[in-house]
């Protein structure tokens, strides 16, 4: 956010905040848990393919001679070199950074201190300026570490703007501090480090399973090929979840911070709007601004204006989610058939699956459902065309994240391209569509019995809140159990 831009007059009210959207927060949480899963699972699955040391069809044959060991200490050491060098990065990136000098900037100074009193940091940031930030400002620093103090870095621009004393300034000033300050409250830096952490473990694995692949005698080119491709397409969903997630965080830092200063960011984002831009044909430019983790202007504006916006459940986040799911359905099975000989159909992957794909995407898939039918004030035969065309959306991006591995569900790499319409997943489509039905429908059905009971929904406690992430965890599971068993998998023994 910059401070440059034309002169705005005194901009409208942003909408007051009496939409609880801070319960739900786009079901930010969730879909972190249903990527370490995916992620994870991954890494067990490359691991086990590699020393498939207990797998009934190798016979103890390994894809690379050694221990199984050696590849879990290679990935694990790879990973922390990578998430070393992004830290020398971010060290190097942040060079020239010092501390702030009250005296030269008193008057900014003094502001700052004011709107970290209005947020209610329990822990005051540490204030610090570097050249290169110029008119911007950035929040660092590990959240709730009680060795590291959170920060506030602020380029030397944005401090004149702070130390002016006509009223535009100030509004701008504040509402780029308050943004940042936002950011700490909401623990969005230790999100950050997460994720960080997260795309860099992503990308270790891809790079090893690509290497790990041709070492395998049997496998051919058309094999080789397709798994190649299908590890470059999960990495990409990796990376794009991460630009959601990020997204998702600053429109709630916008919201966290209009509880205090809604006037002051309404302008700043008014006139960010209003900025000059480049020119619609310069194609780099427009892959920046759809691949940028900062949502743009114009629609950080539409969020401040209209909260209940983000109580929507847009299909994006239900595809992702779906993506995911297919994905931990099938790595789940692959590592169990490598590491301990389990058919994808036996009780413990049963259990396993629905512990590591059917509680979190039940929760992902009941939390974001739920919120939006509560607060939608559509008619019946339109709630039952959205709870359709959910179901349809959740079922082929599960289908389709099933595709996203280069191993079966018996841990056997594909010797041949497999078609988006051929089934990978261990268990029937049928199957997979009725799980997909149940967990779209109790939510959005037993929402919309409520809406219609009590048409104004009110704020969302927080034992509500947990209370329906546990019952959706719970149902998740079931179903993922109970489904197969009905069907004929496993050999579930109920009470």
């Amino acid at each position: 956010m910059t401070a440059g831009g034309p002169t705005a007059t005194r901009p409208e009210k942003a909408a007051p905040h009496r939409i609880d959207v801070f319960a739900h927060s786009r079901n930010t949480g969730l879909l972190l848990v249903m990527l370490a899963v995916a992620s994870n699972v991954y890494m067990g699955n490359v691991l086990g393919y590699a020393a498939r040391f207990s797998s009934r069809e190798s016979d103890g044959q390994l894809v690379i001679p050694g221990t199984h060991a050696s590849y879990l200490y290679t990935a694990h050491l790879l990973t922390l070199l990578s998430f070393g060098a992004e830290c020398v990065w971010r060290k190097w990136r942040n060079r020239g950074r010092r501390a702030l000098d009250r005296t030269r900037h008193p008057l900014a100074s003094e502001r700052i201190e004011q709107l970290v009193s209005e947020m209610g940091l329990k822990r005051r940031p540490r204030l610090a300026t570097a050249p290169w930030l110029g008119d911007q400002a950035f929040a660092g620093g590990l959240a709730r570490f009680p060795l590291w103090r959170p920060y506030l870095a602020i380029g030397p621009g944005l401090l004149a703007l702070g130390d002016r004393q006509d009223r535009t300034a100030y509004q701008v000033f504040s509402a780029i501090i308050s943004h940042e300050l936002a950011h700490l409250r909401n623990r969005d830096v230790f999100l950050l480090n997460i994720i960080t952490g997260l795309r860099l473990n992503n990308a270790v694995i891809t790079v090893f399973f690509i290497c790990v692949l041709p070492l395998d005698s049997g496998i051919t080119a058309t094999g080789l090929f397709y798994g190649i491709t299908a590890l470059a397409v999960f990495a990409l969903v990796v990376e794009v979840v991460c630009r959601e997630l990020l997204r998702a965080r600053e429109s709630y830092a916008d919201q966290r911070a209009a509880q205090h200063r809604p006037e002051e960011l309404s302008l700043a984002l008014r006139r960010a709007t209003q900025a000059p831009t480049r020119s619609g044909r310069d194609r780099a430019a427009f892959l920046r601004t759809w691949w940028d983790w900062h949502p743009s202007p114009r629609t950080r504006l539409r969020h401040l204006l209209k909260p209940g916006d983000l109580l929507r459940f847009p299909a994006l986040y239900l595809v992702i989610g779906g993506l995911l799911a297919g994905v931990s359905w099938v790595t789940t099975a692959a590592a169990l058939s490598n590491a301990v000989g389990a058919d994808p159909a036996e009780n413990i992957t049963l259990f396993v699956t629905a512990a590591l794909v059917g509680a979190p995407l039940g929760a992902f898939a009941a939390a974001g459902l739920w919120r939006q039918e509560r607060h939608s004030d559509g008619r019946l035969l339109r709630s039952m065309a959205v709870l359709l065309k959910n179901t349809v959306v959740l079922a082929v991006a599960v289908h389709l994240g099933s595709h996203l591995t280069p191993l079966g569900p018996y841990g056997k790499p594909h010797f041949e391209l497999v078609f988006p319409a051929t089934p990978v997943l261990p268990w029937s489509p049928p199957l997979h569509v009725l799980c997909c039905l149940a967990l779209v429908g109790w939510p959005h059905v037993v929402a919309m019995l409520r809406r219609l009971a009590r048409p104004a929904p009110r704020r969302t406690g927080a034992l509500s809140r947990c209370l329906l992430v546990m019952v959706a965890t719970l149902v998740g599971f079931s179903l993922f159990v109970l489904l197969p068993w009905v069907a004929g998998y496993g050999k579930v023994v109920l009470p």
